[in-house]
């Protein structure tokens, strides 16, 4: 399972890495570029739009992992543990996120209204049945969590990763981070 993790990790990078610069040609094809002024850190023009190659990335490494795992029967996508719900849940909530995060990479959307998409996004992760409910600490014990605690739990940790620096990049992180959870 591992080895298909690292190569699920590494189809992702590779995917991202190559997508890169038609993502920044596309950009500048249709004004999706950061012009500098006085409240930017950029000294030249930055292309916008490096999101999409992440979301690519890790639509690529869900669907390698996806398909190694059907094949080796370890995953029952209609079991009892709903993993096709929570599947489409994710990326109803990725589809969410790339269109608020497309938006504002094209004309600026303000903050109000991207943490509005964000916490939408989470709520349909959440409702799709992903939560974190078991935290593991190597000094502590397992514990776990209530349920409706850990929803309000994996909200937030969807909202804050999603909205951390830039509110496209660490959305494969965190939906690979509990989707190796829930699965």
């Amino acid at each position: 399972m591992w080895g298909n993790i690292v190569i699920a990790f590494l189809l992702a990078f590779i995917t991202s890495y190559v997508a890169t610069p038609y993502t920044i040609r596309l950009a500048k094809k249709i004004g999706a570029v950061d012009v500098p002024n006085e409240r930017r850190i950029n000294k030249v023009p930055v292309s916008r739009l490096g999101g999409l190659a992440v979301i690519l990335g890790f639509v690529v490494s869900i669907s390698y992992l996806l398909i190694v795992m059907s094949l080796e029967n370890t995953i029952n996508l209609k079991g009892p543990d709903n993993y096709y719900i929570k599947l489409i849940g994710f990326f109803i909530g990725l589809v969410v996120l790339g269109i608020v995060c497309f938006i504002d990479d094209m004309k600026g959307v303000p903050a109000l209204v991207k943490l509005l998409g964000q916490t939408i996004a989470a709520f349909i992760v959440v409702q799709s049945g992903v939560i974190i409910d078991q935290v593991n600490m190597t000094a502590l014990s397992n514990f776990g969590i209530n349920e409706t605690i850990s929803k309000a739990i994996t909200s937030l940790f969807c909202a804050k990763s999603i909205a951390f620096d830039n509110p496209t990049y660490p959305v494969p992180t965190t939906v690979i981070f509990i989707g190796i959870k829930n699965f």
